[in-house]
């Protein structure tokens, strides 16, 4: 049964900010002020304040994002919804790992989900490593609605749907116009996307994924390839990108090119109903 409520106006948010968030509270919040008005303006912003902590739910549609504001982990009253309840847990290294945080939510019926590693890559020290290739494989630009549809059924197929970041058809096709959605084709064939992010000046690598059935034609390996050489034609100052920590394949070609671990982690955490 669902305890939470719906946030009507920003002021909300403020009071929970002023009240929950001070020195030593455990939290992972980093929604930026704008966000969260946008938020609440789509009415998919839901709170739940339990004695000396507070929660912020986003309805991401097939679950809740999960925001806490902990100031006393020997209470255990967190929000009940009829939806799955997922959060990530921001760390520094092996040493920086959130031990506490994680038996809070595990003694509340979460499991642990994914490990995720921040990698990085300065432009100069680019392992360039041409990729032999099958002469069908194509890598292209994005250039039509199609290729976004494309993109957004692969990373709803393949990508965890509840860390994985889903895409609308409508931002991926920001990022298509943006020059950032590559398609690779093997004959006719659309087999794989690159989605990237250009902010702040680091080229972020958002989203890479292969079709299952034509994995093995080193596809990946070719679409981090543009992504690249895109990096460089931007002068971005650094290329980056999150990876799933036990996932060696991504991780390996990744260090092929010369990313480094940049020190930060994820651990995510979820409880289904």
């Amino acid at each position: 049964m669902n305890n939470i409520s719906l946030v009507q106006d920003i002021n909300e948010v403020e009071i929970i900010l002023e009240q929950f968030f001070r020195q030593g509270t455990h939290t992972n919040n980093y929604i930026l002020a704008r966000e969260y008005e946008n938020v609440i303006n789509e009415r998919l912003l839901y709170k739940f304040i339990s004695q000396d902590n507070a929660f912020l739910l986003l309805n991401k549609g097939n679950c809740y994002r999960v925001y806490y504001f902990i100031n006393d982990t020997a209470c255990y009253e967190i929000p009940d919804t009829d939806k799955v309840m997922v959060l990530e847990i921001l760390y520094r290294g092996k040493s920086g790992f959130p031990d506490e945080m994680v038996k809070f939510w595990v003694n509340n019926n979460f499991k642990e989900h994914l490990l995720r590693d921040c990698y990085f890559l300065k432009p100069d020290q680019i392992i360039k490593e041409k990729t032999i290739m099958d002469p069908q494989v194509k890598i292209k630009l994005a250039d039509t609605v199609e290729e976004s549809e494309f993109a957004r059924h692969l990373i709803n197929k393949y990508l965890d749907p509840y860390t994985g970041d889903p895409l609308s058809l409508e931002t991926l096709e920001e990022y298509r116009k943006s020059g950032y959605l590559f398609c690779a084709y093997f004959g006719d064939k659309m087999s794989g996307i690159l989605q990237g992010e250009f902010k702040n000046n680091v080229w972020w690598l958002g989203h890479l994924v292969v079709d299952e059935i034509f994995r093995g034609y080193k596809i990946g390996n070719v679409l981090t390839e543009a992504y690249i050489q895109k990096g460089l034609e931007m002068s971005c100052n650094l290329l980056q990108l999150w990876v799933i920590h036990n996932n060696e394949p991504a991780v390996n070609l990744y260090k092929k090119f010369g990313f480094s671990y940049f020190n930060r982690s994820t651990i995510s955490l979820i409880q289904k109903t």
